[in-house]
């Protein structure tokens, strides 16, 4: 069973520091740097958060320590003598808490500074946002509940800071089959990828249920994991990694059959996804200032040397240009417009070109850019160009 059993550490903040412990549940945080003789870099999961109060050895005064827990995802142990400077990167549930600002100067294709959001949504493998119904299944958008005879849900759009419910209530049916969520993958992963399954999850009664990656078919189960539930929510999060044959659909399965009668289950802000997913996060680029290899846009390809990379652009006023400006659409044609005082321009008219040579003009060919002629010429082509002047 490839359950990766990830540790947790206790990150402090010194009572005399001045800095403020802002990270939050659900959070995805990481911390990298350069010692002088090794890179140092740690990626983890924040489990919980609050403050401790101790008594201050030299004072006798109650004093304050804010923490958070984390969940050691990948990287190097975090170590009291070292920088524990966590930045977060995006947050596996709340979507208010998924951007950032990411500089660098010891990554490849440094030195940039990127914003980067939304990865915890837009790159999830499974976000329900309601319950399938049996005319419709959508296991990518959709709670997918098995053993509909033995219990009833319903949707809870929001309760305290729990978003996207899924209420379960065990019936009185006898049933031995299979009673939770198995929410079905409909793209491939292959190892050593490891799946993160994050949720919160609470019962009207103390109640254990399983956590399964397996083959859709069932035929193998790459690790199974058994949590207890309490009548607090708690956040929950596993970590499973590929162990099979990445030839083959997987499922995540949610299994509350052990619920008895009249039992109630909540589970709440789910979501699966790929720890690369949240390690590499170039694809969740807005905005990237500085060197620029390593960015593909779907119109301009892969983008080289510095400069600016947006995808919105809004100026108020004035903006000034001096040198080139192109503008591509999504078929990947672009007009060029040139701003300043720089002769470009080859012919005096693009659109009718003076050929000296016998050309025709093809009416059959349809233009690809919608504007002038498409011509044919059987041998050389000779046309009469600008001057310097």
């Amino acid at each position: 069973m490839s359950v990766y059993k990830y540790k947790k550490y206790k990150i402090s903040l010194q009572s005399d520091s001045k800095k403020t412990q802002g990270l939050r549940t659900g959070d995805i945080v990481r911390r990298q740097y350069f010692d002088g003789k090794n890179l140092i870099y740690s990626l983890m999961c924040v489990l919980d958060y609050g403050i401790d109060k101790t008594v201050d050895s030299n004072t006798n005064d109650i004093v304050e320590k804010q923490y958070f827990i984390g969940a050691l995802l990948e990287g190097d142990v975090p170590k009291t003598e070292e920088i524990l400077d966590f930045a977060r990167i995006t947050n596996l549930f709340d979507i208010n808490r998924s951007g950032a600002i990411y500089l660098t100067g010891s990554d490849d294709n440094a030195p940039y500074m990127d914003v980067i959001d939304g990865i915890g949504r837009n790159e999830s493998l499974c976000w329900p946002s309601n319950i399938a119904t049996p005319d419709y299944e959508d296991s990518e958008s959709q709670y997918i509940v098995r053993g509909t005879e033995a219990v009833t849900t319903d949707y809870i759009l929001s309760e305290a800071d729990n978003n996207r419910i899924c209420h379960f209530k065990r019936n009185d049916a006898i049933y031995y089959g299979f009673i939770g969520l198995q929410q079905d993958f409909y793209k491939y992963v292959q190892n050593p990828n490891r799946v993160l399954i994050s949720y919160k999850i609470k019962a009207n009664k103390a109640v254990n249920c399983k956590v399964s990656l397996e083959y859709q078919d069932g035929t193998r189960t790459d690790g199974e994991e058994t949590t207890s539930i309490t009548t607090d929510w708690q956040y929950k999060l596993h970590t499973i990694t590929v162990d099979y044959s990445g030839r083959y659909l997987r499922t995540v399965k949610l299994d509350l059959s052990e619920m008895s009668p009249s039992d109630e289950v909540w589970v709440s802000d789910f979501n699966i996804i790929l720890l690369s997913s949240v390690a590499n996060f170039g694809d969740a680029s807005k905005i990237r200032v500085g060197k620029l290899n390593g960015i593909t846009d779907p119109v301009f390809g892969q983008l080289e040397g510095y400069g600016g990379y947006l995808q919105k652009l809004f100026t108020s006023k004035s903006a000034h240009i001096s040198g080139t400006l192109t503008a591509g659409d999504e078929n990947g044609f672009a007009a060029t417009f040139y701003a300043g005082k720089i002769h470009r321009n080859v012919f005096v008219n693009s659109l009718d070109v003076n050929f000296t040579s016998a050309i025709t003009i093809d009416t059959q060919i349809e233009n690809p850019t919608g504007i002038g002629n498409v011509y044919s010429a059987s041998k050389i082509i000779s046309m009469i160009a600008q001057s310097e002047e």
